[in-house]
């Protein structure tokens, strides 16, 4: 099986074989032209076999890659299977884009020189190392190099520390907080739009309903885990824990958290129950009111919002809303319920989420700590495998009151 397909305009094939090198040298197996092909096997079935299969899809990005039909195409099938990961090796503009890529984050290498410390580089191995289900080389930016110790000449046997606690009880402080969003009636999506928020719409939630006052965090995460839960221990990325929100956390990996706290709170199948904001719910509470682009007006800045940044910041680090929610602006994408569609045609107006459709991807909105200003609309929405892990993900908890 091919560990990573790579999909590139041919014409640039100097300048991405040294990309290709360096991933064999990690011992991933690439599909990278159509050199290896055997005789009297035909192109279009080895390919599309190997783009299919593929563990991840390298997508490098480029004015002509935008161009090339069938670049597109391989990207579009990498994106629908949740395996692309898109790298960009020189600049281009939104004008170069085609529309259903322009909410898809990509990982800078326009000035990749090589070294293995380069930051994009480093993101882009651990976004393929999540496809591929191995760690891939190389120290993360920055992080200080591991000095293997010389043992002593009679080494003393070292005692196994106790195992952490488990099953112990969740103090109230454990539980995200939550905020009360009144019930009403706004416009869903944006005006003019062509694409995957269109067509504006009236959504009226007649019901009152509670989200997260922040993203859940890492010591509320971290609590639940003590206390039993069945789910993982995600990194930090060495940036800290504690009021940090909790990250590279999947949309499955966020269902066994609630899964767990409403066994806690004995309201398992309740109306009550805690739960994922409907993508609904979640843009009427992030635009509390407003009908501008951001909760803050026409534009956003770096004191209102953490983005363009090297990391996550503390939840409540910046101003709340006009609802009292903190973060619905960058810091991380966050899950909602839904499954994805393309567009708004035949979506729910009363607040609900939308189940049917493409249930092999789940929403994801409000940008991220990486993104550009423009991600972190009120309106912007992307979609992903709800398997995928990564350190721009994380949520905020609703419940129907």
């Amino acid at each position: 099986m091919v560990d990573v397909f790579i999909s590139y305009p041919r014409v640039e094939r100097a300048k991405v074989e040294p990309i290709k090198e360096k991933l064999e040298a990690l011992g991933l197996k690439t599909f990278f032209d159509i050199h290896g092909i055997d005789g009297g096997d035909t192109f279009p079935d080895v390919i599309d076999h190997a783009l299919k299969s593929a563990k991840a899809v390298l997508g490098v990005w480029s004015p002509r890659a935008f161009q090339s039909k069938w670049c597109m195409i391989e990207c579009r099938v990498g994106a629908t299977r949740g395996v692309l990961v898109p790298v960009a090796l020189e600049r281009f503009s939104e004008l170069d884009m085609k529309s259903d890529f322009m909410t898809t984050n990509y990982l800078d290498l326009t000035d990749f020189d090589g070294r293995e410390n380069h930051e994009g580089w480093q993101r882009t191995l651990r976004s393929l190392s999540r496809h591929v289900g191995r760690a891939l080389g190389g120290a993360a930016p920055g992080a200080p190099q591991r000095q293997t110790p010389t043992p002593p000449a009679h080494p003393r046997p070292v005692p196994t520390p106790p195992a952490p606690p488990k099953n112990v009880p969740l103090s109230d402080s454990a539980f995200p907080k939550l905020v009360r969003i009144p019930p009403g009636r706004f416009l869903m999506g944006s005006p003019g739009s062509s694409g995957t928020e269109s067509p504006q719409h009236e959504v009226r939630i007649n019901y009152a309903f509670e989200l997260g006052k922040y993203p859940v965090t890492f010591a509320e995460w971290d609590a639940a885990l003590a206390a039993g839960a069945a789910v993982e221990k995600p990194s930090d990325e060495g940036w800290g824990r504690d009021r940090r929100p909790v990250i590279n956390v999947s949309w499955k990996d966020a269902h066994a958290y609630i899964e767990f706290l409403n066994d806690k709170r004995g309201v398992s199948g309740r109306p009550d129950a805690y739960r994922l904001p409907s993508e609904a719910e979640w843009e009427y509470s992030c635009r509390a009111g407003t009908t501008t682009d951001y909760s803050t007006g026409a534009a956003i800045n770096e004191k209102q919002a953490r983005f363009s940044s090297t990391s996550t910041a503390p939840v409540g680090s910046f101003p709340a809303n006009a609802f009292g929610l903190h973060d619905m602006h960058g810091n991380v994408w966050e899950w909602c319920e839904d499954a994805w569609n393309a567009n708004y045609k035949g979506a729910p107006t009363d607040g609900s989420a939308w189940l049917t459709g493409d249930a092999s991807s789940r929403v994801l909105r409000g940008g991220s700590w990486d993104n550009y200003p423009e991600d972190l609309r009120s309106a912007l929405r992307v979609r992903v495998n709800p398997t995928i892990r990564d350190d721009y993900y994380g949520f905020r908890l609703a419940r129907t009151v």
